[in-house]
Protein backbone atom coordinates (compact mmCIF):
# COMPACT_ATOMS: atom_id res chain seq x y z
CA UNK A 1 0.00 0.00 0.00
CA UNK A 2 1.37 3.40 -0.94
CA UNK A 3 1.26 6.74 0.81
CA UNK A 4 -1.13 7.80 -1.94
CA UNK A 5 -3.72 5.34 -0.69
CA UNK A 6 -3.28 6.63 2.87
CA UNK A 7 -4.02 10.09 1.57
CA UNK A 8 -7.06 8.80 -0.30
CA UNK A 9 -8.45 7.57 2.99
CA UNK A 10 -8.45 11.12 4.37
CA UNK A 11 -11.37 12.26 2.22
CA UNK A 12 -13.66 12.01 5.20
CA UNK A 13 -11.67 14.57 7.15
CA UNK A 14 -10.35 16.82 4.41
CA UNK A 15 -11.59 18.46 1.21
CA UNK A 16 -9.70 18.34 -2.08
CA UNK A 17 -8.57 21.71 -3.41
CA UNK A 18 -6.03 23.09 -5.86
CA UNK A 19 -3.13 24.81 -4.11
CA UNK A 20 -0.20 26.70 -5.58
CA UNK A 21 3.07 24.75 -5.51
CA UNK A 22 4.81 27.89 -4.24
CA UNK A 23 2.52 27.96 -1.19
CA UNK A 24 3.51 24.46 -0.01
CA UNK A 25 6.56 23.95 2.20
CA UNK A 26 8.14 20.52 1.96
CA UNK A 27 10.11 20.76 5.23
CA UNK A 28 12.53 18.13 6.50
CA UNK A 29 11.45 14.67 5.39
CA UNK A 30 12.20 11.40 7.18
CA UNK A 31 13.28 9.90 3.88
CA UNK A 32 14.84 11.55 0.84
CA UNK A 33 13.13 11.14 -2.53
CA UNK A 34 14.79 9.13 -5.28
CA UNK A 35 15.38 11.16 -8.47
CA UNK A 36 14.75 8.18 -10.75
CA UNK A 37 11.36 7.50 -9.17
CA UNK A 38 10.47 11.18 -9.34
CA UNK A 39 11.09 11.16 -13.11
CA UNK A 40 8.98 8.02 -13.51
CA UNK A 41 6.09 9.56 -11.57
CA UNK A 42 6.46 12.81 -13.50
CA UNK A 43 6.11 10.89 -16.78
CA UNK A 44 2.97 9.19 -15.47
CA UNK A 45 1.45 12.48 -14.30
CA UNK A 46 2.30 14.11 -17.61
CA UNK A 47 0.41 11.37 -19.47
CA UNK A 48 -2.45 10.48 -17.11
CA UNK A 49 -2.64 13.36 -14.66
CA UNK A 50 -2.50 13.10 -10.86
CA UNK A 51 -4.51 10.07 -9.71
CA UNK A 52 -4.35 10.70 -5.95
CA UNK A 53 -4.02 14.19 -4.42
CA UNK A 54 -1.24 14.87 -1.95
CA UNK A 55 -2.00 15.69 1.68
CA UNK A 56 -1.10 19.04 3.26
CA UNK A 57 -1.98 20.94 6.43
CA UNK A 58 -2.47 24.67 6.77
CA UNK A 59 0.26 26.36 8.81
CA UNK A 60 -0.69 30.00 8.15
CA UNK A 61 -3.24 32.03 6.23
CA UNK A 62 -1.51 31.38 2.91
CA UNK A 63 1.03 28.61 3.56
CA UNK A 64 0.72 24.84 3.80
CA UNK A 65 3.03 22.04 4.92
CA UNK A 66 3.43 18.81 2.95
CA UNK A 67 2.21 15.80 4.93
CA UNK A 68 2.13 12.97 2.39
CA UNK A 69 3.07 12.78 -1.28
CA UNK A 70 6.67 13.99 -1.55
CA UNK A 71 7.20 12.12 -4.83
CA UNK A 72 4.05 13.47 -6.45
CA UNK A 73 4.82 16.98 -5.20
CA UNK A 74 8.44 16.86 -6.48
CA UNK A 75 7.22 15.46 -9.81
CA UNK A 76 4.90 18.47 -10.18
CA UNK A 77 7.87 20.76 -9.52
CA UNK A 78 9.90 18.89 -12.15
CA UNK A 79 7.09 19.34 -14.68
CA UNK A 80 6.91 23.06 -13.92
CA UNK A 81 3.26 22.89 -12.86
CA UNK A 82 1.91 25.77 -10.80
CA UNK A 83 -0.79 24.01 -8.76
CA UNK A 84 -1.50 20.56 -7.33
CA UNK A 85 -4.61 18.82 -5.99
CA UNK A 86 -4.47 18.44 -2.21
CA UNK A 87 -6.37 16.91 0.68
CA UNK A 88 -6.49 19.45 3.50
CA UNK A 89 -7.49 17.67 6.73
CA UNK A 90 -7.15 19.40 10.09
CA UNK A 91 -3.95 17.95 11.53
CA UNK A 92 -1.57 18.94 14.30
CA UNK A 93 2.20 18.43 14.15
CA UNK A 94 2.05 14.93 15.58
CA UNK A 95 -0.69 13.88 13.14
CA UNK A 96 1.55 15.14 10.33
CA UNK A 97 4.46 13.01 11.48
CA UNK A 98 2.19 10.00 11.95
CA UNK A 99 0.96 10.10 8.37
CA UNK A 100 4.46 10.51 6.98
CA UNK A 101 5.71 7.55 9.01
CA UNK A 102 2.71 5.43 7.97
CA UNK A 103 3.27 6.10 4.28
CA UNK A 104 6.92 5.06 4.59
CA UNK A 105 6.41 2.00 6.80
CA UNK A 106 4.65 0.08 4.05
CA UNK A 107 7.24 0.68 1.33
CA UNK A 108 8.89 -2.51 0.12
CA UNK A 109 12.27 -0.89 -0.56
CA UNK A 110 13.05 0.17 3.02
CA UNK A 111 16.59 -0.57 4.16
CA UNK A 112 17.11 -2.10 7.59
CA UNK A 113 18.24 1.27 8.97
CA UNK A 114 15.15 3.00 7.58
CA UNK A 115 12.90 0.29 8.97
CA UNK A 116 14.44 0.75 12.42
CA UNK A 117 13.85 4.49 12.18
CA UNK A 118 10.23 4.28 11.05
CA UNK A 119 9.18 1.47 13.40
CA UNK A 120 10.72 3.24 16.38
CA UNK A 121 9.28 6.62 15.48
CA UNK A 122 5.85 5.14 14.83
CA UNK A 123 5.76 3.60 18.32
CA UNK A 124 6.82 6.91 19.89
CA UNK A 125 4.08 8.81 18.09
CA UNK A 126 1.48 6.15 18.85
CA UNK A 127 2.25 6.42 22.56
CA UNK A 128 2.01 10.23 22.41
CA UNK A 129 -1.35 10.17 20.67
CA UNK A 130 -2.77 7.30 22.71
CA UNK A 131 -1.52 7.64 26.30
CA UNK A 132 -4.46 5.59 27.63
CA UNK A 133 -4.39 2.79 25.04
CA UNK A 134 -2.39 0.47 27.25
CA UNK A 135 -5.16 0.72 29.84
CA UNK A 136 -8.07 0.21 27.49
CA UNK A 137 -8.58 3.88 26.64
CA UNK A 138 -10.07 5.11 23.38
CA UNK A 139 -8.16 6.12 20.29
CA UNK A 140 -7.67 9.88 20.38
CA UNK A 141 -6.51 10.70 16.85
CA UNK A 142 -8.12 10.06 13.46
CA UNK A 143 -4.61 10.14 11.98
CA UNK A 144 -4.05 6.64 13.39
CA UNK A 145 -6.28 4.81 10.92
CA UNK A 146 -4.50 1.49 11.44
CA UNK A 147 -4.72 1.24 15.18
CA UNK A 148 -7.70 -0.44 16.82
CA UNK A 149 -5.87 -2.69 19.32
CA UNK A 150 -4.27 -1.75 22.67
CA UNK A 151 -0.72 -0.42 22.62
CA UNK A 152 0.77 -3.67 23.86
CA UNK A 153 -0.47 -5.34 20.65
CA UNK A 154 1.08 -2.77 18.32
CA UNK A 155 3.92 -5.19 17.47
CA UNK A 156 1.37 -7.62 16.05
CA UNK A 157 -0.28 -4.88 13.99
CA UNK A 158 2.99 -3.58 12.62
CA UNK A 159 4.23 -7.07 11.79
CA UNK A 160 1.07 -7.89 9.86
CA UNK A 161 1.03 -4.52 8.10
CA UNK A 162 4.69 -4.75 7.03
CA UNK A 163 4.61 -8.53 6.40
CA UNK A 164 7.42 -9.07 8.89
CA UNK A 165 7.79 -11.20 11.99
CA UNK A 166 7.00 -9.77 15.41
CA UNK A 167 10.58 -10.58 16.37
CA UNK A 168 11.83 -8.31 13.58
CA UNK A 169 9.60 -5.50 14.84
CA UNK A 170 10.81 -5.96 18.43
CA UNK A 171 14.44 -5.94 17.28
CA UNK A 172 13.85 -2.75 15.30
CA UNK A 173 12.34 -1.06 18.37
CA UNK A 174 15.24 -2.19 20.53
CA UNK A 175 17.84 -0.84 18.09
CA UNK A 176 15.92 2.43 17.72
CA UNK A 177 16.15 2.98 21.47
CA UNK A 178 19.84 2.08 21.54
CA UNK A 179 20.94 4.28 18.62
CA UNK A 180 21.52 8.03 18.79
CA UNK A 181 19.13 9.70 16.29
CA UNK A 182 21.99 11.37 14.39
CA UNK A 183 23.86 8.07 14.13
CA UNK A 184 20.76 6.32 12.79
CA UNK A 185 20.24 9.05 10.19
CA UNK A 186 23.85 8.67 9.02
CA UNK A 187 23.59 4.89 8.87
CA UNK A 188 20.43 5.17 6.76
CA UNK A 189 22.34 7.25 4.20
CA UNK A 190 25.46 5.09 3.97
CA UNK A 191 26.63 1.83 2.40
CA UNK A 192 25.83 -0.16 5.55
CA UNK A 193 22.14 0.78 5.64
CA UNK A 194 21.19 -2.85 5.01
CA UNK A 195 23.92 -4.44 7.12
CA UNK A 196 22.23 -5.28 10.41
CA UNK A 197 25.43 -6.68 11.94
CA UNK A 198 27.19 -3.32 11.52
CA UNK A 199 24.12 -1.38 12.68
CA UNK A 200 24.10 -3.48 15.85
CA UNK A 201 27.82 -2.87 16.28
CA UNK A 202 27.21 0.90 16.20
CA UNK A 203 24.34 0.50 18.69
CA UNK A 204 26.73 -1.27 21.08
CA UNK A 205 29.02 1.78 21.19
CA UNK A 206 28.76 4.50 23.82
CA UNK A 207 26.27 7.23 22.81
CA UNK A 208 29.06 9.79 22.34
CA UNK A 209 30.87 7.41 19.95
CA UNK A 210 27.96 6.37 17.75
CA UNK A 211 27.65 9.50 15.61
CA UNK A 212 31.40 9.81 15.04
CA UNK A 213 31.60 6.17 13.99
CA UNK A 214 28.55 6.40 11.70
CA UNK A 215 29.97 9.53 10.04
CA UNK A 216 33.28 7.74 9.38
CA UNK A 217 31.43 4.79 7.86
CA UNK A 218 29.36 7.14 5.68
CA UNK A 219 32.32 9.07 4.28
CA UNK A 220 34.26 5.86 3.63
CA UNK A 221 37.05 6.42 6.13
CA UNK A 222 36.43 2.92 7.51
CA UNK A 223 34.58 -0.11 6.18
CA UNK A 224 33.47 -1.63 9.48
CA UNK A 225 32.82 -0.60 13.07
CA UNK A 226 35.72 -2.82 14.11
CA UNK A 227 38.10 -0.87 11.84
CA UNK A 228 36.92 2.40 13.38
CA UNK A 229 37.30 1.09 16.93
CA UNK A 230 40.86 -0.03 16.23
CA UNK A 231 41.71 3.35 14.67
CA UNK A 232 40.45 5.35 17.67
CA UNK A 233 42.13 3.04 20.15
CA UNK A 234 38.90 1.56 21.48
CA UNK A 235 39.86 -1.96 20.39
CA UNK A 236 43.22 -3.68 20.28
CA UNK A 237 43.97 -5.17 16.90
CA UNK A 238 44.55 -8.89 17.11
CA UNK A 239 47.79 -9.98 15.47
CA UNK A 240 47.24 -12.01 12.32
CA UNK A 241 48.40 -15.64 12.30
CA UNK A 242 51.90 -16.08 10.91
CA UNK A 243 50.82 -19.18 8.98
CA UNK A 244 49.47 -18.05 5.58
CA UNK A 245 46.73 -20.68 5.55
CA UNK A 246 45.56 -19.70 9.03
CA UNK A 247 45.62 -16.01 8.08
CA UNK A 248 43.58 -16.66 4.92
CA UNK A 249 41.11 -18.81 6.82
CA UNK A 250 40.62 -16.18 9.56
CA UNK A 251 40.03 -13.38 7.02
CA UNK A 252 37.62 -15.51 4.98
CA UNK A 253 35.53 -16.39 8.03
CA UNK A 254 35.54 -12.74 9.15
CA UNK A 255 34.36 -11.42 5.77
CA UNK A 256 31.77 -14.18 5.40
CA UNK A 257 30.26 -13.25 8.75
CA UNK A 258 29.72 -9.62 7.72
CA UNK A 259 28.15 -10.47 4.36
CA UNK A 260 24.47 -10.12 3.59
CA UNK A 261 22.48 -13.27 2.81
CA UNK A 262 22.06 -12.17 -0.81
CA UNK A 263 25.83 -11.73 -1.21
CA UNK A 264 26.44 -15.22 0.18
CA UNK A 265 23.80 -16.67 -2.13
CA UNK A 266 25.35 -14.93 -5.16
CA UNK A 267 28.81 -16.11 -4.14
CA UNK A 268 27.68 -19.74 -3.89
CA UNK A 269 25.83 -19.45 -7.21
CA UNK A 270 28.91 -18.11 -9.00
CA UNK A 271 31.28 -20.64 -7.44
CA UNK A 272 29.01 -23.67 -7.11
CA UNK A 273 31.02 -25.89 -9.48
CA UNK A 274 34.25 -25.42 -7.52
CA UNK A 275 32.43 -25.80 -4.21
CA UNK A 276 30.75 -29.03 -5.36
CA UNK A 277 34.11 -30.42 -6.47
CA UNK A 278 35.69 -29.59 -3.12
CA UNK A 279 32.79 -31.15 -1.23
CA UNK A 280 33.13 -34.30 -3.32
CA UNK A 281 36.78 -34.51 -2.28
CA UNK A 282 35.89 -34.08 1.40
CA UNK A 283 33.05 -36.62 1.55
CA UNK A 284 35.27 -39.72 1.11
CA UNK A 285 37.44 -38.45 3.98
CA UNK A 286 34.39 -38.22 6.21
CA UNK A 287 33.33 -41.76 5.31
CA UNK A 288 36.77 -43.31 5.72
Amino acid sequence: MSGANDAKGLKAIGQVKKIKIADIEIGKRLRAVDDVKVRQIAASISEDGLIYPITVRRISEEKYELVDGAYRFTAHQLLGLETIACFTPKLDKIDTQVLEVQSNLVRADLTKAERIKFVGRFCELYALQNPDQGHGGDRRSDAFKWQTLPLENSDTQLAARMELSERTIRNAKKLYKALHPDALDLLAQGPLADNEAQIRAVADLAPDQQTACAQSLLDGSYETVRDWRIAVGDLTEIAEPTNRQDAWFAKTISHWGTGQKKWKRDFVRENHKELRALLAEIEPEGNG
